[in-house]
């Protein structure tokens, strides 16, 4: 939490005040509710499994989003019992990286775990939802 302050008040301070403070000011806001979003999902109960612990950090992420006004990550989440099921199909090299403290412990293994997780493989999440914003135009046959 006390990075995310830090980090946030670099940003405040790096942005330029062309507009006379009032763009400054709206994204120092939207940085202060995003921080509260990830605050709020860190503070998610770890669930029994690291599945479910991830099912309660995702959807926490998703919900205060929604609550604080901000684009939520997730255009859609799956049900809790789909995604629950696809992520206990991961391979076990994935699960061991979805404890909360794996990545400290080894992110040389898990740094790209996590990355590959939400894309859309079968070593990913991604096929159960999107991640939110702008969506690609699509082509059209002639």
């Amino acid at each position: 939490m006390v990075l995310t302050a830090f980090v946030v008040a670099i940003v405040y301070f790096l942005i330029p005040e062309s507009d006379g403070g009032q763009g400054h000011d709206e994204h120092r806001e939207d940085l202060v509710r995003q921080s509260q979003a990830f605050a709020a999902a860190s503070a998610s109960p770890p669930g029994a499994t690291p599945c479910e612990g991830l099912w309660n950090y995702t959807r926490t992420l998703q919900d205060k989003s929604l609550e604080l006004g901000l684009v939520p990550p997730f255009e859609r989440l799956p049900d809790r019992a789909t995604f629950i099921q696809a992520c206990d199909e991961l391979p076990q090299d994935v699960k061991q990286c979805l404890d909360r403290g794996a990545a400290k412990r080894d992110p040389a293994r898990c740094r790209p775990a996590m990355e590959e997780l939400w894309e859309d493989t079968p070593r990913g999440l991604g096929r159960l939802f999107r991640k939110a914003g702008p969506t690609p135009p699509s082509s059209s046959a002639p």
